[in-house]
């Protein structure tokens, strides 16, 4: 009984099938039949010409036509500063995605009656693009060091450079209305004068700085990185209390009192230049100003009071750690 039901329903879905087969048929022999007609020319022509529609419309970067910004212009200004993408690889989706939206906020403000500027650019990307550099490198059996310094960035500098034109290809396929007459790199000489002249500017006014802080190394490149440029990754781990004794002893018992530090990091405690507690912290308060001994070495070393430790933790007292300064002789 079920292999009839199967069966009968399997030929409704045969028939229904075949007529729709038949139908696109019908429509492509009547669309053959008219293929020769004017109204079959009609149809059958491409709608747009690409090739034609860049070249009349979009320009190029020598001379565009279109979408330039003029600063004479009494319309009211409207400026988007794309931000440019590391010209270490071809455009992506996330690059298309960006690309779409200032575009369709660009064309709006042009149809707003405003004068409007869409800054196109190329970021060198630093230490990116020389990684990404030294992967084609690789792949040719060749490594950083085996070149010479102004070799080595002689031929990162075209590769950078080579990117950065298929990425501008790409947006000008695109349809970007971009100012190519503006187009800007982030080597090029004016900006990179500006920039410096930009820091200095900065540091003349105190609002940038320089000061010892933790940094991330990569001891492969042999640079700092930046924190966008870190995998984080957690890990589960074992936390180790330390008991660092006071070196006077109380005066109401006369017993020894000890001070206990919580880390994850038990090796580096020969390190230690000092424990530090929140001075409006009850529990260690009174500590301040008093010495311990740290463990296995004996040292002296002083509680100190720090406003930036939080309160409300488990654990308040914090090991200071001053290896580097140590390492540096300072």
């Amino acid at each position: 009984m079920a292999v009839v039901l199967n069966y009968s329903r399997g030929l409704k879905c045969l028939k229904k099938n075949l007529s729709l087969i038949y139908q696109v048929r019908y429509c492509l022999r009547f669309y053959g039949k008219i293929r020769g007609s004017s109204i079959g020319n009609i149809l059958w022509k491409k709608s747009i010409n690409i090739k034609i529609g860049k070249k009349k419309y979009i320009g190029n970067g020598k001379n565009p036509l279109f979408f330039r910004a003029r600063p004479e212009s009494k319309k009211p200004p409207f400026c988007i500063i794309m931000p440019p993408p590391n010209a270490n690889a071809p455009l992506h989706i996330g690059h298309a995605m960006f690309l779409t939206i200032e575009d369709i906020m660009a064309r709006y403000a042009r149809m707003s009656g405003k004068e409007v500027l869409l800054l196109p650019g190329a970021d060198h990307a630093g230490i990116l693009t020389q990684v990404v550099f030294e992967k084609k490198l690789k792949k040719e059996g060749k490594r950083r060091t085996d070149l010479k310094r102004n070799k080595f960035y002689r031929q990162c500098l075209k590769f950078t450079l080579d990117n950065k034109k298929i990425m501008f290809k790409q947006m000008e396929k695109m349809g970007v209305s971009c100012d190519w007459s503006r187009e800007k790199f982030t080597l090029d000489k004016k900006i990179s004068k500006q920039v410096l002249k930009t820091f200095v500017s900065l540091y003349k006014d105190k609002f940038a700085y320089r000061g010892e802080r933790m940094i991330n190394w990569c001891p492969r490149c042999a640079t700092t990185l930046s924190d966008l440029e870190v995998e984080h990754l957690e890990e589960k781990s074992k936390i180790y209390f330390i008991k660092y004794p006071l070196v006077s002893k109380s005066n109401i018992t006369g017993f020894t009192r000890i001070l206990v530090v919580a880390t994850t990091r038990p090796e580096t405690m020969l390190g230690d230049t000092a424990i530090a507690v929140n001075p409006k912290d009850s529990r260690y308060k009174e500590f301040i100003g008093k010495t311990v001994l740290l463990p296995i070495v004996n040292k002296k070393i002083p509680v100190i009071a720090d406003k930036k430790l939080i309160r409300n933790l488990e654990q308040v007292l914090l090991r200071l750690l001053l290896l580097m300064i140590r390492l540096t002789g300072r």
